[in-house]
């Protein structure tokens, strides 16, 4: 049967993290419609309609059918058939999870906020309500009582590694940055191969200072996303990105040039037109001594931006960069 949990989770499972974690409004139903999603998904409406005509009054179909509404993002049904859900059994917690997602994206928050706490009220052991009420309250800003929620949930279940996650999210926003490494450890140690967990203990371990436990985070987080062929090529870039990006804040830092220049040469490889990364690996280049290859670099940024040619030279601060630049 699907559940209000499983489509709630379904969207998630689509979701790229951002700095609040994975995306709010995201919900676990795409696993179960790879592939031929539209045939499969029209197939199960035409299933459900068929059994709430001959069961009117059975909630749960309610519920199925405005979780399958969900994933097309006809919002306005699936609160339609929730609602009804909750009409026909107004003690049923899953009609209200799920009708409460459905608002926040929506942006009804107000009906959202009130749907978790009733669903909450009426199953107060659910971990996962209280989890879902949690990335609610990040979505609108109330980050104290999300990590409340959080917790919560992880009391009720020890193994709720996106509930960790999520509070190591907010642990290393307020700076704490160990809380944040102890909630990463607890999803990896369940999850090892969890790549944004990976790639978050490393940026909190750098914050520490712990660079070399930092680079091997992030080190194991790239090289585990490039085996992983079921993201789509836009996801992968877009982490791939972030974890070089930090990787190489640690290298400079140490003074390692070349692996800095390293991770240069693949962020500009994934993002080839965005002539500041070329910037940095020239002035990374002239540092480590590759006058040669810096100057490569000048003449390619300025045929990028010949309108930037002047500001380039002066970021450069090399009158050599001038008679390189004149050269198309």
């Amino acid at each position: 049967m699907l559940t209000a949990s499983t489509v709630i989770s379904l969207h998630a499972s689509n979701s790229v993290p951002t700095d609040q974690g994975e995306e709010p409004n995201a919900c676990p139903l795409s696993s179960l419609f790879q592939g031929n999603s539209q045939d499969q998904l029209a197939g199960a409406f035409a299933k459900l309609n068929a059994a709430i005509e001959a069961n009117p009054n059975n909630a749960k179909l309610y519920e199925e059918r405005a979780a399958l509404k969900s994933l097309r993002r006809d919002f306005k049904a699936a609160i339609e058939d929730a609602n009804r859900a909750a009409e026909i059994d107004p003690a049923d917690a899953d009609a209200y999870k799920l009708r409460a997602w459905v608002r926040a994206v929506s942006q009804d928050f107000s009906g959202a906020a009130s749907d978790y706490d009733r669903a909450i009220e009426l199953k107060p052991g659910d971990a996962d309500t209280f989890y879902w009420r949690g990335k609610f309250r990040v979505l609108t800003g109330q980050l104290e009582p999300a990590a409340e929620d959080f917790t919560k949930a992880i009391e009720l279940d020890p193994l709720a590694t996106t509930a960790y996650y999520e509070r190591g999210v907010l642990k290393a926003q307020k700076a704490d940055f160990e809380g944040a490494i102890t909630d990463y450890n607890s999803v990896l140690a369940l999850i090892p191969n969890y790549v944004p967990a990976l790639n978050r203990r490393g940026i909190a371990k750098n914050h520490l200072g712990h660079k070399n436990e930092a680079l091997a985070d992030f080190d194991k987080a790239i090289r585990l996303d490039g085996a992983i062929s079921d993201y789509s090529v836009a996801i992968r870039t877009k982490r791939d990105f972030a974890w070089y990006q930090e990787r190489e804040k640690l290298e400079e830092r140490k003074g390692d040039y070349r692996a800095a220049i390293s991770d240069y040469d693949q962020m500009i490889e994934l993002t080839p037109a965005n002539w500041m990364n070329i910037i940095h690996r020239a002035k990374l280049k002239r540092v480590a001594g590759d006058e040669e290859g810096a100057q490569a670099d000048i003449a390619k940024i300025c045929e990028m931006r010949p309108q930037f040619k002047d500001l380039i030279l002066r970021m450069m601060k090399d009158p050599g960069a001038e008679r390189v630049g004149q050269t198309r």
